[in-house]
């Protein structure tokens, strides 16, 4: 039994795109390489810009982030994912002691990372001993002198890079392995930015203990609002007589239905889709023996968790690769086209040709730059108007919670109590905190809506302008030319009447397939063209993520509210003081963390590059009218140099640009055709 038996085959999928793209980036090459008419000085930004993407692709993992509280197995089932039965320490006591990146690495080693900057570069068996809670050396350490073990050993820790060579890393998958569940404010913040970093989440629970009061508590503050993202594994069923099953499921369904505020049937339904029955244990003793991993659970789930990948995850990851290949291939086929037009005039001819054209092309440069300007100015401004809606609409909560946000009922300050009070208060001001975000959204979604319709508006206007500048250049290369210009304008439009039918189907089923409203919106952007259905793209696509995307701001306030309420009143907690004052300075308590949190300049900085992040699909287009622009002023301009210098055998170039017009327009729809299979 090896590693390989569990595969993520959507690493596959994602490097064979790489190699189609680059198959372009080989020919282009060839073409820069021939530095005729249509050559370096040409192509080089194309190539530039599939490089870009290759380097993407190739950079690109695909991210796990293992969740559980301690003691339930996450290493184990680490292992058996990774094939190598003890390469991460397990054991019957919590072993996790700080959050562990597992990636590729030429050979076997652990980074520790400190958060003072330094590192501690070591073994796997030294790390073992060193850093592992179930470990002698580290049990022995905190005996002798650490009478809190948070604040003098583990505290200075913030992460470890466990590097290991084995093949399911080296393409790109990586796993990020959690100590246990907590509820501070850092931590918390933590595992929001890994949740949003990673493409599934495995929240590993125990079938001897359903789900807990704790993991309840951290599913409804952490999880809810990303089921589709997370994958639930019940680990130990061997410890668990087989005719406890169907109550343990029942027990399962009923507290996650609690947690996630969703029907039992709707989590009953995601048993062997999102939910699945493991049994680690068995599955290392089959590692050793070499045998099968089958009727352990870990194939069917990896099934699942490859099929999410691919049709949920990768369609729109690989989009705008798909898009840029789409561009290259358009801009490539047309400028061609252009220069063939042109290749057989005379030098006089020629030049008097490029005289008209120069004017035209300096209109087009124009256009470009007043877009950018225009895009870069309503950019800022959207970004300024909801950082400061966001600011005064949250430092107006803050001061309004005495009145606005009613506490739970607080029945004894017995320290028994303690833990479901603070449960129940985490709950209701995450919701109170979910409810305010929902009212900004509606205050401020209009005023940038405003801002990018006008935005729009503009865009179609001048994309309208740039494409009859366009039409002139072409009218006045084509003249004394008529043959050739149908015999080019039959080609051309046939290719991009096709190619163009084909991108708007995949579009509409890698839309459906796109995971979250943020990507959803991401891809409805980069979908956008050039002319009239530009504004129609960019505008839907646009207002998806305007709805949508900001509800996952970089704030987080889906966990804030849990963050926050941590050791808020708690200082009271236990003395004999009157319930009253418990509530005031509870609220006053929550007042000031909340304060803080709105002025966070970091996050603000975040809020404000998240805004600006919606404006990609707008300079994307702006993007394409100037690699247009310039490709054609330069390939013009290469060919009057050719000219002047008579060194050019003009029906040798003519087949050579008519070659590499047929093999750019391949190469495009190999990487069309197995998009449209994966986006179906």
């Amino acid at each position: 039994m090896s590693q390989q038996q569990i595969k993520i085959n959507a690493t596959d999928v994602r490097q064979s795109f790489a190699s189609n793209i680059q198959r372009m980036i080989d020919t282009l090459e060839q073409a820069a390489e021939a530095e005729k008419e249509f050559g370096e000085s040409a192509v080089r930004p194309s190539i530039d810009r599939l490089e870009r993407e290759t380097k993407r692709l190739g950079d690109d993992k695909f991210r796990f982030l293992i969740i559980g509280d301690f003691n339930r197995g996450k290493s184990s089932i680490l292992n058996v994912l990774l094939g190598r039965k003890d390469l991460l320490p397990v054991g019957a006591s919590a072993t996790t002691a700080i959050p562990t990146f597992i990636k590729y690495g030429h050979e076997e080693q652990v980074v520790v990372h400190y958060k003072n900057g330094n590192v501690h570069r070591l073994s796997v068996e030294q790390y073992k001993t060193e850093y592992t809670l179930n470990s002698k050396t580290v049990k022995d350490r905190i005996k002798r002198g650490f009478d809190n073990l948070v604040g003098k050993w583990l505290d200075p820790l913030d992460y470890a890079d466990f590097c290991c060579p084995i093949e399911l890393l080296s393409k790109g998958v990586e796993f990020i392995d959690t100590a246990g569940l907590n509820h501070t404010a850092a931590e918390t913040e933590k595992t929001y930015e890994y949740i949003k970093d990673s493409h599934a989440v495995i929240f590993v629970l125990d079938a001897g203990q359903a789900v807990t009061e704790l993991e309840q508590t951290y599913l409804s503050t952490v999880i809810k609002g990303k089921v589709n993202a997370v994958f639930f594994v019940i680990n130990k069923w061997e410890a668990v007589d087989e005719s406890s099953r169907e109550e343990i499921h029942d027990s399962v369904a009923e507290r996650l239905a609690q947690s996630l505020e969703m029907h039992e049937e709707e989590i009953r339904q995601m048993w062997d889709d999102r939910i699945f029955d493991v049994y680690a244990k068995n599955a290392l003793d089959r590692l050793r023996s070499k045998e099968s991993l089958d009727g352990t659970g870990f194939l069917e789930f990896t099934d699942k968790l490859n099929a999410f990948l691919i049709n949920e995850r990768l369609v729109s990851e690989l989009y705008p690769s798909v898009q840029t290949a789409k561009d290259v291939a358009n801009l490539v086929v047309g400028n061609i086209a252009d220069l063939l037009l042109v290749l057989h005039d005379d030098l006089k001819t020629l030049e008097e040709k490029i005289r008209k054209v120069k004017p035209h092309i300096q209109v087009m440069k124009g256009i470009v730059e007043l877009l950018d300007s225009e895009i870069s100015h309503r950019k800022a401004s959207s970004s300024r108007l909801v950082v400061e809606s966001y600011k005064a609409y949250f430092l107006k909560t803050a001061n309004s919670l005495e009145g606005d946000f009613r506490m739970p009922t607080v029945n004894s300050l017995s320290e028994k109590d303690k833990s479901a009070y603070l449960s129940k208060l985490i709950d209701l001001f995450s919701k109170y905190l979910e409810e305010k975000l929902k009212e900004w959204n509606k205050l401020f979604q209009y005023e940038v809506i405003k801002v990018q319709d006008g935005l729009i508006q503009k865009i179609q206007k001048k994309v309208g302008e740039y494409e009859f500048e366009r039409e002139e250049i072409r009218e006045i290369l084509n003249e004394n030319n008529t043959l050739s210009k149908n015999q080019v304008h039959l080609q051309t439009s046939e290719y991009e009447s096709i190619e163009k039918a084909k991108l708007t189907e995949i579009s509409g089923n890698a839309l459906k397939k796109v995971f979250g409203g943020l990507a959803g919106g991401t891809v409805g952007v980069m979908s956008a063209g050039i002319g009239a259905a530009t504004a129609a793209n960019v505008y839907a696509g646009t207002h998806i993520v305007i709805a949508t995307g900001l509800g996952l701001t970089p704030v987080g306030w889906a966990l804030l509210g849990g963050s926050l309420v941590v050791g808020i009143g708690l200082a009271f907690w236990g003395r004999d003081v009157e319930f009253d004052r418990f509530r005031r300075e509870s609220l006053q308590q929550l007042k000031t963390s909340l304060t803080k949190a709105v002025e966070d300049k970091d996050k603000l900085a975040a809020l404000e590059n998240h805004i600006q992040s919606l404006f990609a699909g707008f300079e994307k287009i702006t993007q394409k009218l100037s690699d247009d622009v310039e490709s054609l002023e330069r390939s013009l301009d290469d060919l009057l140099t050719s000219k002047r210098q008579n060194e050019t055998d003009y029906e040798v170039e003519s087949r050579r640009l008519e070659d590499l017009s047929v093999n750019i327009s391949s190469q495009w729809e190999t990487i069309n055709e197995s998009y449209t299979k994966l986006a179906r």
